[in-house]
């Protein structure tokens, strides 16, 4: 057996699971309720690589292991970190104005590279510098290998209501860097990029982009 995974830590957590068995204790919420595990981050992904360890390495040559296994599997996938959406006025490569299109890009495309699910949701602006529409497409069909990205297609329309206001929005949905990114087009709402507006209006942008992400 492995020096850090020796047979008192795997008999260890068989009676512990046992136990909580025989009482109808259900294992994923008994971790997150245990106060050392959600206060430490260091002790808490410790468990869980040891978790991950035991059920990749040990053999299953014993009911009660392949029963631990069964378990530990359910604990590391309900205590996964889900869906991670980013809402944001500028999404490098499509609409690039200033630092944050990048900012974002990035983050979202290392995220991706580590196996977590990535959501972009951007304005589809109307038009954006030097008047370009329909960008996206454009983009794609001028630089983009198939292999890394999918050509943007269109969802639908869709009404969504904020307050006494509701816009009409269509939703274009592409695939790029292993990153869902979903692009929201109004025209009325989202002209261009940061355009010359009172606070109200920046702030209608604000709340629908809000509302329509979530």
């Amino acid at each position: 057996m492995h020096e850090t995974i020796n047979e008192s830590i795997v008999s260890g957590l068989l009676e512990i699971f046992k136990a909580l068995k025989t009482k109808n204790i259900n294992m994923t919420l008994f971790c997150r309720k245990i106060p050392e595990f959600n206060e430490n981050y260091k002790l808490s992904s410790r468990l869980f690589a040891i978790f991950k360890f035991i059920i990749e390495e040990l053999p299953n040559d014993q009911k009660d292991i392949v029963e631990l296994k069964e378990i530990l599997k359910t604990c590391i996938i309900e205590n996964e970190l889900g869906t991670i959406a980013f809402c944001t006025p500028e999404y490098e490569p499509f609409t690039k104005v200033g630092g944050i299109s990048v900012m974002v890009g990035d983050l979202c495309k290392e995220m991706a590279r580590h196996n977590r699910k990535v959501v972009a949701i951007c304005p589809y602006w109307d038009r954006i510098l030097k008047g370009t529409k329909y960008y996206i497409d454009y983009l794609y069909d001028k630089d983009y290998n198939p292999n890394f990205y999918t050509k943007f297609k269109f969802l639908g329309n869709f009404k969504i209501h904020c307050g006494y206001l509701s816009y009409d929005f269509g939703v274009h949905y592409g695939r790029c860097d292993n990153v869902d990114v979903f692009f929201l087009h109004n025209s009325e709402l989202y002209p261009s990029p940061y355009p010359p507006s009172d606070n109200y209006y920046c702030i209608r942008q604000i709340c629908f982009l809000a509302k329509v992400a979530f």
